[in-house]
């Protein structure tokens, strides 16, 4: 197969899927690339999690936010400019420098402000595009509405994205999580291999004879650790996997895998919030019989209002006999969406205990997702999270208007990363075949014969010759700890057992995180400072088990 160019009436889309692909997608892309100035308003969880994101890609960020801590916070992680203030001002922002900026994303905690920072600064730059936050169901149709009056590029709603995750898993359940592509044809879907399944210790390259139907496996999720496949690779027990493959195979995938795709008829929900309410409207729709739970009586009673259609019961939803007064045992789903990440977690795991078919945990800290995964909770789904990846989405499809449209999916918990194109007519790669494909500006090495049916798009780790140092000086420290456990991975696959880590010395910030995380990692053994000839305090030695 072979790449073509697609036109007004056609077009190809592929994937790319890599681990800690940032920075090696952005190589390949480059010659489309176009950074820009970005202002984010709000330097809350949101925002903070947008800086992160964006500052690996090389924008020009503003920071804004009254709260003077926060942004020092900031200038310590992250090469951002900062400015304390009231956003919504056209003296914050023009310290901001809006005029030069080409995006603005509003995400403080008030829908107010939000929507008054954007009709600002769009009167400064009429040429800018903005993104707000808001989260109030009140305001959802009269801002549609009113879009062009506010001059808004895009509206996020937190909660209503969450929401409408998960009711994509609760549609077809059996899922873990699931992410759509190419305009809902295609889907990445997470699954778990248990024990007996028929994907146990099954090579990839025997999946489709296995299976009987095409799909890909794109992603795998081993002792923590995220692993790019090929065709040899083998599934193992307790391995978390991403498969792509079209919306009409997974049903018939499901089957094959013996998970049972019985319809959601009854649906409890745990907590009495926005999510919950937009919840409860899908589901409704669907002809779901919807129960939610909630324990604050004045909440309760507006929730009885607004859904007059759901069962409404004002009690404790964290006490296991209330649940279970309430037809715990019977329910087909439960979704625990309060507002206490722990409360959640225990309910969750409650009502796993009790067999509960179909579970979804929201979780509200973004650095959380990662930790619980191997909790028997269900799908976990954090509404910040994925406001962040949309807006990220948004920002990606600007940057790259001119040239192939990228549009960036993060999957495994943030540890992989999907990228998808469009084949233009600039493209070098028409014609060429996808087994040729090569991300970096190496040289191209000697074609090998490609493996059985299996097939991916990708740069493997294994595939780089063995090294025993990496160099993280000018990173951030995120940048910097997903480098060292590419740098791990790539350690393990090539039975290497001591590796140096160069940090500097600098202020200490880099060595310290770096150090801080080694010691959670599974695969390290021990590990100390460099002594004189090795680099001193500048370097860190690993040793792995």
């Amino acid at each position: 197969m072979a790449i073509q160019r697609g036109n007004v009436s056609s077009r190809v889309e592929y994937y790319v899927f890599r681990k800690f692909s940032v920075r090696d997608i952005l190589k390949a892309v480059r010659e489309r690339k176009k950074e820009m100035r970005i202002i984010i308003a709000g330097d809350g969880k949101v925002g903070l999690a947008l800086t992160r994101l964006l500052s690996q890609e090389g924008h020009d960020l503003v920071t804004i936010d009254s709260n003077r801590a926060v942004l020092e916070r900031d200038m310590q992680q992250f090469d951002v400019m900062t400015v304390v203030g009231n956003c919504a001002t056209m003296a914050t922002l023009n310290e901001a420098k809006v005029q030069q900026a080409e995006v603005l994303i509003a995400a403080t905690s008030a829908d107010e402000i939000n929507l008054l920072c954007c009709l600002t600064a769009r009167k400064m730059n009429p040429t800018l595009h903005t993104i707000a936050r808001v989260r109030s169901p009140e305001y959802r149709e009269q801002l549609y509405m009113m879009r062009g009056e506010f001059g808004l590029s895009l509206i996020i709603n937190p909660e209503r994205e969450a929401a409408k995750e998960i009711f994509r898993l609760l549609q077809l359940p059996g899922f873990l999580k699931r992410e759509t592509f190419a305009k809902g044809r295609v889907e990445i879907v997470e699954l778990r291999v248990l024990e007996r399944s028929p994907l146990e210790n099954v090579i990839l390259n025997h999946l489709p004879h296995v299976l009987g139907c095409k799909v890909l496996v794109c992603a795998v999720i081993r002792d923590g650790h995220a692993l790019i496949p090929s065709g040899d690779t083998m599934l193992r027990r307790g391995d978390h996997i991403y498969v792509t493959a079209p919306v009409t195979v997974l049903s018939y995938l499901m089957k094959r895998l013996g998970i049972t795709q019985k319809k959601i008829r009854h649906a409890m929900l745990i907590g009495g919030g926005r999510v919950s309410y937009y919840l409860a409207q899908m589901l409704i729709g669907a002809d779901v019989h919807v129960k939610i739970i909630e324990n604050n009586p004045q909440r309760s009673e507006q929730l009885a209002q607004m859904l007059p259609e759901a069962a409404i019961i004002c009690a404790d939803g964290a006490n296991q006999e209330i649940l279970e007064a309430e037809g715990l045992n019977e329910t087909d789903a439960l979704v625990t969406l309060t507002g206490i990440d722990e409360q959640n977690i225990i309910t969750s795991m409650v009502g796993n205990a009790k067999g509960v078919p179909h579970i979804v945990t929201k979780v509200n800290r973004i650095m959380t997702t990662g930790m619980v995964e191997t909790l028997p909770i269900g799908s976990v789904v954090s509404p910040k999270e994925l406001c962040s990846a949309n807006i990220v989405q948004y920002v990606r499809a600007m940057q790259h208007q001119t040239g192939a449209a990228v549009t960036l999916h993060r999957i495994a918990d943030g540890r992989a990363e999907a990228l998808e194109f469009i084949v233009n007519k600039q493209s070098k790669y028409i014609g060429e075949p996808l087994k040729n494909l090569r991300l970096t500006d190496q040289k191209p090495k000697e074609k090998k014969k490609a493996a059985g049916g299996h097939r991916t798009v990708t740069k493997k780790m294994d595939s780089a010759p063995a090294r025993n140092e990496v160099d993280v000086r000018g990173m951030n420290l995120e940048e910097a700890l997903m480098e060292v456990d590419a740098f791990i991975d790539h350690a393990l696959m090539h039975n290497l057992n001591m590796l140096t880590i160069i940090h500097g010395k600098g202020t200490g910030i880099l060595r310290n995180g770096i150090q801080q995380h080694l010691r959670r990692h599974k695969a390290v053994k021990s590990f100390r400072l460099g002594v004189y000839g090795e680099g001193e305090s500048g370097v860190t030695i690993v040793e792995l088990k």
